[in-house]
């Protein structure tokens, strides 16, 4: 049963592998970057100050692909290794994190703001 599975992968291997996805791809356009779990779906979150596409594509094509890549790793010796993975890149230095109804998510990455 997929949802008994996903009980098995706790906050620590997700946010490992998160962070392990990210090496080298994160540049000062990245604000924050954090997951949530809800129960067999997975959900990767990117705050960026401002459109990039190249953050964009790199987001795409090397973080999310990576993120994949280990996650099946992690589960390559279970029965059942059905997931759901969504992601979204949120653009713009008034989107904030709001974790009132978030019961299963960790931060992964999250810029040191200066303000003047």
């Amino acid at each position: 049963m997929v949802v008994e599975f996903m009980n098995g992968i706790n906050g620590f291997h997700l946010t490992g592998i998160l962070c392990r996805a990210c090496l080298g791809e994160i540049t000062p356009n990245f604000r924050l970057i954090y997951w949530i779990r809800n129960e067999h779906k997975i959900s990767l979150k990117f705050y960026l100050e401002q459109d990039d596409a190249e953050d964009v594509v790199n987001i795409q094509d090397e973080i999310v692909w990576y993120f994949t890549f280990y996650l099946e790793q992690l589960l390559e010796d279970a029965s059942d290794d059905e997931f759901e993975l969504t992601f979204d890149i949120i653009f713009g230095t008034e989107q904030f994190l709001n974790t009132q109804d978030l019961k299963n998510f960790d931060e992964v990455y999250r810029r040191k703001e200066v303000f003047d």
